[in-house]
């Protein structure tokens, strides 16, 4: 039969509460630090990847203004090269233009003076030729004096 020995009992209950403390000291408050230092790791883990996430959105907003400006930049380097260029061209232009006025204006006082200078010619041949003319006409020599008369009478008329 079974039979109930107190004593076993008493022993087995004081086995266990040996072993319970055994076990509370040796295996439970070693085993309860290292969860808590594992939880305060994770915790302070999670609290620098906050950090660094926050200041990476910080750093990645700083890049995007840098860039945004430096494009800023660029455009108006652009534009201000833009404005160079069309300055330094009009530049050229009004200096090619005032070069060509000056040419133009010096080919046509040459032109002026071969004109003249030709119809003086014209005039001092076409004179000669009708006093020759007026020679052979009236068949008789005319002096140097009535020469320079017949001469200026005709050019006067023909620059009426």
């Amino acid at each position: 039969m079974i039979s109930i020995n107190p004593y076993e009992i008493v022993m087995q209950m004081v086995n266990f509460l040996v072993l319970f403390l055994l076990l509370k000291r040796f295996l439970f408050k070693p085993l309860v630090a290292f969860l808590d230092n594992r939880e305060d790791q994770i915790r302070g883990a999670l609290a620098d990847a906050k950090e660094s996430k926050a200041s990476a959105e910080q750093l990645l907003q700083n890049q995007e203004a840098a860039l945004k400006e430096a494009r800023l930049e660029v455009r108006e380097m652009r534009k201000q090269a833009e404005r160079s260029i069309q300055e330094e061209r009009e530049t050229l232009l009004s200096k090619t233009r005032q070069d060509i006025d000056g040419r133009l204006k010096e080919s046509q006082k040459e032109v002026d003076q071969q004109i003249a200078k030709a119809k003086k010619e014209i005039m001092d041949f076409s004179g000669k030729l009708s006093v020759s003319i007026a020679e052979k006409l009236t068949e008789e020599t005319l002096s140097d004096a009535q020469h320079g008369a017949v001469v200026n009478r005709y050019l006067a008329k023909a620059s009426q």
